[in-house]
């Protein structure tokens, strides 16, 4: 097996993700399956047990009838769950085998892309199943064993339905939240990402489902502790309040909150897409003073160091080779300097100064930048760069600031790689030679 990365995660109050990467780093490659069995073997018969509880205050019956709904209730649970595992341990075996050690560019794109889609693809391909073989006969049970007219059916699904969408809301949280050590140790093997590119449930969708449901949800809770009894008439009455002010008046608490939190970060998403794009003078306005409004500034402040960068950037472009500006300016750059192996190219014109004794002053200019214009693409061409001109003449360095990749100017003839132009002044190639040197900062 792999070994893991070693890295504590930071310290701070998300301490279960410390408590779910100290297990992702003792279980390995079992950690994905385990995952997925505690979450699916716990809080599925525990909603379950909630949601028949919650239905006794409706019901007058005897607690043998309930203990008897229940453990039917429990027991097409049982199946449901075994059923969505046996589904689901085989879509793990992208990310068990990355995890197992096999981290080969495209086996890590296929684990990073299993791990990030994985809570919306349980729900998409397995939603049917609960409802097939668990809220459906646990209903039809809590009719027959209740000894309930038929149509209380009609309620009593309802209402596992409100709760079947809680249990696959917080399977898909508990899930994506699950699998975050996998996620960060996958993007530490890799480069970082420019998108990702994979389906999940956007959070402007997260925020309108979810905060309505939990409405509902409490709604109910409150409704079904002080029912007193009034069987299905007074379990379908609250169960439409519930929906209805969950839908009227909370909604727009909600549509308020998810903006509230959606359009900084669609500011921030316009800012980052401008930034990429090199234009560094986008700004985000911070507009808040919460987590949001401390993540614009910050940003704020990564864009006016990018800005300045870029100014310095341009600035040693104007006197320096573009080559060695970014590399004095790149991380690698080291300042104490490195001893290389390099090759220096002499290059001046045969008898310049009787030439510019007899010629106008911009026919002397003209020519020297035909000149360069000729001699400094050729030097590029072969890996080097231009150290400096000197009136008619320039100094060209192959095999700094990096170790040389194509052929050095020692071992190509200059005057045969030049192209012949008619020039007043004759070119004449006075090196190249080898030497030692120093580049330092």
């Amino acid at each position: 097996m792999a070994r893991m990365d070693s890295r504590e995660p930071a310290a701070g109050p998300d301490r279960p993700f410390a408590v779910l990467t100290r297990l992702y780093r003792r279980l390995g490659p079992r950690y994905p399956a385990a995952l997925l069995t505690v979450e699916l073997g716990t809080a599925p018969f525990t909603i379950t047990a909630v949601t028949l509880g919650l239905l006794s205050f409706y019901y007058d019956a005897s607690a043998g009838e309930f203990f008897t709904v229940l453990l039917i209730a429990e027991a097409v649970c049982a199946l449901a769950v075994t059923a969505v595992l046996a589904r689901s341990y085989p879509r793990l075996r992208p990310i068990n085998r990355w995890i197992g050690g096999e981290r080969d560019p495209d086996s890590t794109a296929r684990a990073w892309s299993t791990a990030v889609g994985l809570p919306l693809d349980l729900i998409k391909r397995d939603v049917p199943i609960p409802v097939l073989v668990c809220v459906i006969p646990g209903c039809i049970a809590a009719v027959v064993f209740l000894d309930l007219r038929w149509y209380d059916f009609f309620p009593i699904f309802i209402g596992s339905l409100a709760a079947l969408g809680y249990s696959l809301i917080l399977h898909y949280l508990a899930v994506e939240g699950g699998l975050r050590p996998v996620l960060v140790d996958i993007n530490r093997d890799v480069s970082p990402r420019l998108s990702a590119r994979v389906s999940a449930i956007p959070l402007r969708v997260r925020l309108m489902a979810t905060l309505p449901l939990i409405n509902i949800i409490t709604g109910l809770v409150v409704a079904a502790l002080t029912s007193g009894g009034q069987g299905d008439e007074g379990l379908g009455f609250d169960v439409l309040v519930a929906v209805g002010v969950a839908t009227t008046i909370s909604l727009e608490l909600t549509v308020l909150l998810s903006k509230s939190i959606l359009r900084p970060i669609a500011d921030l998403q316009r800012a980052t897409d401008a930034v990429r794009e090199g234009r560094y003078d986008e700004a985000v306005p911070v507009t808040t003073g919460d987590e949001l409004g401390e993540l614009a500034a910050s940003f704020n402040q990564m864009v006016e160091g990018l800005r300045e960068r870029e100014r310095i950037r341009e600035a040693f472009g104007t006197y320096l080779d573009k080559e060695v500006a970014e590399y004095i300016l790149s991380e690698g750059f080291d300042e104490q300097g490195v001893e290389l192996e390099v090759s220096v190219l002499f290059c001046d014109v045969k008898e310049f100064t009787h030439f510019a004794a007899g010629a106008e002053a911009t026919e002397v200019v003209r020519r020297l930048n035909e000149l360069f214009e000729l001699v400094v693409p050729i030097v590029a061409e072969h890996g080097g760069h231009v150290d400096k001109f000197v009136g008619d003449g320039l100094l060209a360095v192959f095999g700094a600031p990096s170790h040389m990749r194509t052929t050095p100017a020692a071992r190509f003839a200059p005057r045969s790689r030049w192209p012949a132009r008619p020039m007043t002044p004759h070119v004449r190639v006075c090196g190249p030679g080898w030497g030692s040197t120093r580049a330092a900062s």
